[in-house]
């Protein structure tokens, strides 16, 4: 109820429509949809590639790194604000030297790693591209007029 609007990032169509269907039973009618995606905010390491993360749909973060052409080896998948624990990177450390791969991760799941582990394990990092940059751009000022009003 308080949405201002909907962010849709990726290319499912088929799911978005689903979606749409579900939040527009919630949420008012006239409720702006914004579609998004990510993009490649750098190159991918060189080399066989072991990737994990911890984000609300990983599965996105690996499609990325497909897409990009990583030699993705293996992931592994962690729920959404995950504290990393060192068991976990041990066992991703261990999982990623057994596939001779680099170990990678996004830059969410990079930031909550220890500060020693951080220099073993790198990110990846990816750019949310909008559609419709002026409809958000609209958006965000009536936000910021509102917040200014208070």
């Amino acid at each position: 109820k308080r949405a201002d609007a909907i962010v849709v990032v990726g290319d499912d169509a088929e799911a978005d429509q689903q979606r749409k269907s579900a939040w527009r039973a919630r949420l008012p009618d006239d409720i702006p949809i914004i579609r998004a995606r990510l993009t490649p905010g750098g190159p991918i390491p060189g080399g066989p590639v072991f990737a994990f993360a911890g984000i609300g749909r990983p599965q996105k973060f690996f499609d990325a790194l497909n897409a990009a052409g990583a030699d993705l080896k293996a992931t592994a998948t962690f729920p959404d604000h995950h504290r990393y624990t060192r068991n976990d990177l041990n066992s991703l450390r261990e999982s990623a030297r057994r596939h001779n791969a680099l170990l990678l991760t996004t830059e969410k799941d990079h930031v909550r790693l220890p500060a020693e582990m951080r220099r073993l394990i790198h990110a990846w990092p990816v750019t949310m591209r909008f559609e419709d940059e002026a409809k958000l751009d609209a958006l965000l000022e009536k936000a910021m007029d509102r917040s200014a009003r208070r």
